[in-house]
């Protein structure tokens, strides 16, 4: 059994959602969907204050229906439960509203309730945040949890979402007309609800209103299984294709070898090997660079007080010496997208929640709680500056000399499955570099 829920007469939704496959932090099961209000996915007729009140029978162990009544129309509504899946297939059928005018519709409703933990360094994007996700006319739109009130609408809403780091509820829109979406959070209840809202559009039939209702852990591998678009709730971030691409690499090696902590090493290795001709074409730009240092030198004190001819000669320099200026940062701004995309995934996968390591690391998802990762990984930054040949001045130098201080306190926060990453890779940095160094090729012609 992967879960257990309540099923509520008011509304047909369902509360007290537990995860019998994972743990919250306190080592209790995961429990989804923490509301004070109604249950999830409970329906109610739109104008309709409270929800209606089904009497609901039980088909068989995956199947339920209920049956209300507003004025003179009936509803059934029927749940068929995919536990594999996490996933309730939902069908309310309205009969009898061409006598009933005051039925205008349905509503679906989500909520959660909000939760202030922050994770991350600066300039990057923080995991352990909450968001509302929706998924309407072909755009998608991301609302996290802030600490003010927000109210927004959306129209033809195929997907839905209110999730935490690695878990969420999500609605899944299969009806002929697709429904409007009021997303809200109320920074003095601390609530986000989506309410989503089915309008009648022809009274001389039933009307019918079917979705997916999910609540569970955010696994690519399992929404996309559940439909193509429910993979998109995983905020991968910009460069989301790659990130999704990382994952299924880390995947694959898991699969090989059983642990979640020798995958990211395998992962870091294999990307440092393939970004591994760019930090190739850096070092021979830095060499370069360091070669005709002196001659720079010259050149900035001979035209000091003229520079249109200071650069006249400088780019003449560059080009007898077959040198680029941008060759050494460019092959770095090329790697950016793959850091980006490598820090989201180990940021937001499922799969590194509670996965142990070795030793003294038994969560990945965790920062490391002994902070030796984050030192070994100053130490390895700090080696690796010193070997590094480098045009900066002495006083640049000692500058730079403070980065892997301010980066370890930065790692310091971060789940320790991306400081691995992070350390691994900057120790394949220093063994590449000592390579590089010992390379007699690599040397610039004078």
């Amino acid at each position: 059994e992967v879960w257990s829920f309540d099923i509520s007469s008011r509304g047909m939704g369902i509360k007290n959602i537990y995860l019998k496959t994972y743990t919250d932090r306190s080592g209790q099961p995961m429990l989804i969907g923490k509301s004070d209000g109604q249950a999830s996915f409970s329906t109610n007729v739109m104008g309709k204050n409270d929800p209606l009140v089904f009497n609901i029978s039980k088909l068989s162990d995956n199947e339920f229906v209920g049956k209300a009544n507003f004025g003179r129309a009936q509803l059934e509504k029927r749940i068929l439960i995919d536990s594999k899946k996490h996933v309730l297939q939902s069908r309310i059928l309205v009969s009898g509203v061409q006598e009933e005018l005051r039925f205008s519709g349905l509503t679906t409703y989500i909520s959660e309730k909000m939760q202030e933990t922050q994770s991350g360094i600066p300039f990057l994007p923080h995991f352990e945040r909450q968001d509302i996700f929706v998924l309407h006319d072909g755009t998608e739109d991301r609302v996290f949890y802030t600490e003010e009130d927000v109210v927004q609408s959306y129209l033809k809403v195929k997907l839905a979402a209110i999730g935490t780091q690695y878990f969420a509820q999500a609605f899944l829109d299969q009806s002929d007309v697709m429904p409007e979406a009021k997303v809200s959070i109320n920074e003095a209840t601390k609530m986000a609800t989506t309410v989503l809202n089915h309008n009648i559009l022809n009274r001389s039939k039933d009307f019918v209103v079917e979705y997916l209702a999910f609540a569970g852990p955010k696994s690519l591998t399992m929404l996309n299984k559940i439909n193509e678009n429910m993979g998109q709730i995983i905020d991968f971030g910009f460069f989301s294709g790659l990130a999704k691409f990382i994952l299924k690499m880390l995947n694959l090696f898991h699969s090989f070898f059983g642990n979640w902590g020798l995958s990211i090493i395998l992962l870091t290795i294999l990307v440092r090997f393939v970004v591994l001709p760019f930090n190739l074409m850096s070092f021979r730009s830095m060499k370069k660079m360091q070669a005709i240092q002196p001659l720079i030198n010259n050149l900035r004190e001979k035209h000091k007080n003229d520079p249109q001819k200071l650069n006249q000669e400088m780019m003449s320099l560059f080009k007898t010496n077959k040198v680029n200026p941008l060759g050494g940062c460019l092959p770095m701004l090329l790697q950016f997208p793959v850091f980006i995309a490598l820090y989201q995934t180990l940021g937001q996968s499922i799969e590194l929640y509670q996965a142990p390591f070795v030793l003294w690391i038994d969560d990945l998802s965790l920062r490391d709680p002994y902070y030796i990762l984050p030192v070994l990984m100053g130490l390895t930054m700090f080696f690796q500056q010193k070997i590094t040949p480098t045009t900066m001045d002495p006083v640049q130098q000692k500058v730079f000399m403070v980065m892997p201080i301010i980066f370890s306190l930065f790692m310091i926060t971060l789940p320790s499955g991306l400081t691995l990453y992070i350390f691994i890779s900057a120790l394949f940095a220093v063994i590449q570099q000592i390579y590089f160094m010992k390379d007699r090729k690599l040397k610039p012609a004078t």
